[in-house]
């Protein structure tokens, strides 16, 4: 019998068979995918030099000019050195067509404001008190006793309607884009009105009312308002504490001397209301002697890191430049020149869609040149040089800095980046480092009944 080989396979080696090498790469890969896709979900983030690539092709639209030649007919009647403020804005004038800028402007016209405009904000009794005020000048002078630095002339509702239409129109013209930013001189000026009444000088809130405007109408979602006076512009506070759409940034002195920001809503931990809460910024200037280097660390330190985190659809600034060498009883140490670099930072911002709204104002040399160097920077002319050594902030400005982060901390990432410590922790913690100590100090002030109107030189 002859054996023959089985075909038959043992059972032990019965299911063996060698995987594809294809297969199992590919299972591999996909369970890498797998984990990969668990642990690290896909980021995408803006790809900054393709946006600076793809800017190469903007062309800078113009910047507007906008003005009217009934400003000066602003002045008090029974009050002769009130004239002078009238010719500030003449020597303005003067200065910036001898620096040949503005022929360089789109020149906008000016409008009257409807009724319906200033109602945006102003009460209808305000609005009809100014019109009736305005027609007679012994009413006029009755009605200006009432109210603190207030001059009413028969040209004073005209020429606030005028004010607020031409602001209005500044904006609208900067935001569809028939400009690429602009300039609107304003007399009588408004950053100090109310929605019922006068204050100091101002009758209609010519840049609140501009804002509301650009919410109400053009759909804007963040606007960002800056006020660079020597006074505390509470009135425009007011208007915007409990909205967060509108970024309202204030630099301002708060001192004894200083009518306008000796309240508790001036100062530093007053920032905002509801959904407004973290949208208002009091930087207060404690001292005397305010330098280039203190304002410039301002914007470097605070202002600027918390506009590029808003990122604001449009930036209005309410200018008086009464900051300046010169001005407010000769005690600050602010140069004209300083003034282009601010507007240069702006303008990297809103896709530069600035307006600057020139409000009040005295007659001194800083003041125009400021004005005419603020024009210049908004036509992309290069920053001066600032020929003043640039020093430290001086330690109240330091101190003013240092308040504004903390009260803000918790609404923007951006001033996150230092710790803040409750006095539990600094008793029972080591800390080896340089701390600032939060202080406020609360400040009552009695207001008149009734006001003087002669013999006083009121303040723009």
């Amino acid at each position: 019998m002859v054996k023959t080989t089985s075909s038959l396979v043992p059972v032990s080696e019965i299911g063996i068979r060698k995987p594809n090498a294809a297969l199992l790469e590919a299972k591999r890969k996909a369970k890498l995918l797998k984990m990969q896709q668990q642990t690290q979900p896909e980021n995408v983030i803006e790809d900054i030099f393709q946006n600076a690539l793809n800017a190469k092709h903007f062309i800078q639209r113009p910047t507007g000019l906008m003005y009217y030649e009934s400003m000066p007919e602003h002045s008090c009647l029974w009050n002769e050195k009130h004239t002078e403020y009238s010719k500030y804005f003449i020597k303005v004038m003067d200065r910036c067509h001898e620096l040949n800028l503005i022929g360089r402007c789109k020149l906008l016209s000016s409008r009257r404001a409807t009724k319906e405009e200033v109602m945006l904000l102003h009460s209808e009794e305000h609005y009809e008190f100014v019109r009736r005020t305005s027609l007679d000048s012994d009413e006029a002078n009755n009605g200006s006793s009432k109210f603190d630095s207030i001059c009413i002339c028969p040209f004073a509702f005209d020429l606030s309607l005028l004010a607020v239409g031409s602001t209005i129109d500044l904006i609208e013209n900067v935001l569809n884009g028939s400009i690429q930013n602009g300039m609107v001189f304003v007399r009588p000026p408004g950053n100090h009105a109310t929605g019922t009444e006068f204050n100091n000088h101002r009758v209609f809130n010519n840049v609140a009312l501009a804002t509301q405007y650009a919410l109400d109408v053009s759909k804007l979602n963040r606007i960002m308002i800056i006020d660079c006076g020597i006074h505390h512009n509470a009135s425009t506070q007011r208007f915007f504490y409990h909205d967060p759409r509108v970024l309202y940034f204030s630099i301002h002195r708060c001192r004894c001397a200083c009518s306008q920001s000796n309240v508790n809503e001036s100062d530093f931990d007053v920032i905002g209301y509801g959904p407004g809460l973290g949208y208002t910024f009091s930087l207060l200037l404690n001292n005397t002697r305010t330098s280039n280097g203190d304002y410039l660390a301002i914007f470097q330190q605070i202002l600027i890191p918390v506009a590029m985190e808003f990122q604001p659809e449009l930036i209005i600034i309410s200018a008086e430049y009464n900051i300046a060498l010169g001005c407010f009883d000769e005690d600050m140490e602010i140069t004209p020149a300083v003034y282009p670099h601010l507007i240069s930072s702006l303008l990297k911002l809103a896709n530069s869609r600035l307006a600057v709204v020139l409000e009040g104002g005295e007659c001194t040399a800083s003041r125009i040149e400021g004005v005419a160097l603020t024009l210049s920077a908004l036509l992309g002319e290069p920053c001066p040089i600032l020929l003043e050594k640039l020093d430290p902030p001086s330690l109240t400005l330091q101190e003013s800095i240092l308040n504004c982060i903390c009260s803000h901390r918790p609404y923007w990432r951006c001033l996150q980046l230092q710790d803040t410590y409750t006095i539990d922790e600094l008793n029972t913690t080591n800390l080896q480092m340089d701390l600032h100590k939060i202080k406020r100090i609360c400040i009552k002030k009695t207001m008149l009944e009734q006001f003087s109107t002669q013999g006083i030189v009121p303040r723009e």
